[in-house]
């Protein structure tokens, strides 16, 4: 399971990983728990959508993609 800060990029995009505020250590504490305690179903099910999203959405693929915003530019 992972949890994420909401202040890393990629927060916004990996929906299914637990995010949290780094700073609020209670909140850290508490989604480390509850990764812990989760059903083996629910942590299979999310790790296959952030697998999938991040299979589909690569650095090559985000690579392309601002290498034509930047031709779009001119």
């Amino acid at each position: 399971m992972l949890v994420l800060s909401r202040f890393a990029g990629a927060a916004e995009e990996l929906a299914e990983s637990l995010i949290v505020n780094p700073y609020v250590i209670d909140e850290v504490a508490d989604a480390i728990a509850s990764a812990l305690a989760m059903p083996l179903d629910e942590r299979i099910a999310r790790h296959g959508a952030l697998l999938k999203r991040i299979r589909r959405n690569d650095a090559a693929k985000w690579r392309r993609s601002f290498l034509a915003t930047l031709a779009d530019e001119d």
